[in-house]
């Protein structure tokens, strides 16, 4: 009986508010059939709420599967880095694993800077751009209903809502095109199917910084033998206080820091190329772009062989 319940109780779990968030895997022994026996459980993490986590929805919106198990209300309210984000658990999702790259963003100076944010859910990258960065003005695309309505609520919450146009519905619709110096790419998988709609959003005769996300896996990257000057990258090695140091890499003799797969260069190195393919083949543009990578971040490993990674790819037209 003992064994029994130790293999059912929660090995992992997430905390928001007065809510205690679990896995689906656990707590389906009879013993938690018991309300009493609940309560006794969320009291010991100072809790008053308890949900378990169901696998993700195959829908569009990646809708959470989320059951209440003790209390009626859904809603949480959850400070980060000094942010507050307010959503329904069993409508929108939170990652806590994106903490060291929200952290990363409300580090840049983006005053004077307009940024696209194309995959903008419940403001997870949105909030950090304008309440740390100082944002001028952000561009949120969401197609989820239930997330727009916390984002906006979420601006609004952090006093923040007149510097950001929040556009509902498809980004290949709604993105504006040519005028950002950001455009942020916060989708895994994958976020590809948002690289022309990001390339078009770029101010025309500037360019900028493309945050492009992608779960990479070993056995999916690929070797580009032709590799010319034009494929040159280059990458931030953080270093102490605020100095960085920038080193320069190629496909022939690449330095790197020690935990630096050579895969994950390689993957930078064929985003920036498609990118830079993206910019000049597009009608309203200078045919000539010079495309860089400013920066290679690991955010997430979910295993041995796959990463959620970042690249920052800076755009500039040749004029």
């Amino acid at each position: 009986w003992f064994d029994e319940l130790n293999t059912d109780f929660p090995k992992s779990y997430e905390k928001y508010d007065d809510l205690l968030l679990v896995p689906h895997q656990c707590l389906n022994h009879s013993l938690w059939e018991d309300p009493e026996n609940l309560k006794l459980l969320v009291s010991s993490f100072k809790c008053n709420r308890l949900a378990k986590k169901g696998p993700i929805s195959n829908d569009k919106f990646r809708t959470p599967q989320v059951t209440m198990l003790l209390g009626d209300n859904s809603v949480v309210r959850h400070i980060d880095n000094k942010i507050i984000y307010q959503y329904d658990v069993q409508k929108c999702m939170y990652s806590p694993g994106n903490i060291t790259e929200k952290l990363r963003i409300s580090q840049m100076d983006c005053r004077n800077e307009v940024i696209v944010d194309l995959y903008a859910g419940i403001g997870y990258f949105t909030l950090p751009f304008m309440v740390h960065g100082k944002a001028s003005h952000v561009y949120a695309c969401e197609w989820n209903p239930d997330a727009v309505e916390a984002l906006k609520n979420n601006l609004a919450l952090n006093g923040v809502e007149d510097r950001c146009t929040v556009l509902q519905g498809d980004n290949n619709e709604m993105c504006p095109t040519n005028v950002a110096d950001r455009v942020n790419l916060g989708l895994i998988p994958s976020s590809r199917d948002g690289w022309n709609v990001a390339c078009k959003a770029l101010k025309r005769n500037k360019g900028g910084v493309l945050h492009i996300h992608e779960n990479v896996t070993d056995d999916r990257i690929t070797n580009h033998p032709n590799c010319n000057e034009r494929d040159r990258i280059y990458f931030d090695v953080e270093t102490t206080g605020t100095k960085r140091e920038s080193k320069y890499c190629s496909n022939n003799g690449i330095r790197k820091d020690k935990n630096m797969k050579e895969v994950w260069i390689r993957w930078a190195n064929d985003t920036c190329k498609i990118i830079q393919d993206t910019l000049e083949k597009l009608d309203d543009r200078p045919k000539r772009w010079q495309c860089e990578v400013l920066y290679i971040g690991q955010i997430k490993s979910y295993a041995p062989h796959i990463d959620h990674l970042v690249v920052d790819v800076h755009c500039k037209p040749i004029l």
